[in-house]
């Protein structure tokens, strides 16, 4: 992958937006990804059911059908249920 240093100073901007990731955090596991990107493939792309978490984007609970951004900390929380 190219350094800042070699990209043109006009084109950094767009460098540096592509190098920003957006975090999954879930239990003890930390995933890194691009962002602009829906939580529900994003939980896919980590392997987990969609249907089995909730998510929590910078603090606010969010359907699985938003989009996460480069910069979003995602937080997903197990759903429990029992009888």
């Amino acid at each position: 992958m190219e350094s800042l240093s070699t990209v043109p100073f006009f084109a950094r901007g767009a460098f540096l937006a592509t190098m920003q990731s957006m975090k999954i955090i879930y239990r003890d596991k930390t995933w890194e990804m691009p962002g602009k990107i829906t939580i529900r493939d994003a939980i896919k792309k980590i392997g987990l059911d969609p249907q089995g978490v909730l998510a929590v984007r910078n603090g606010k609970l969010v359907t699985d059908d938003a989009i996460a951004g480069p910069e979003d900390e995602i937080k997903l929380i197990a759903v429990v249920s029992g009888g």
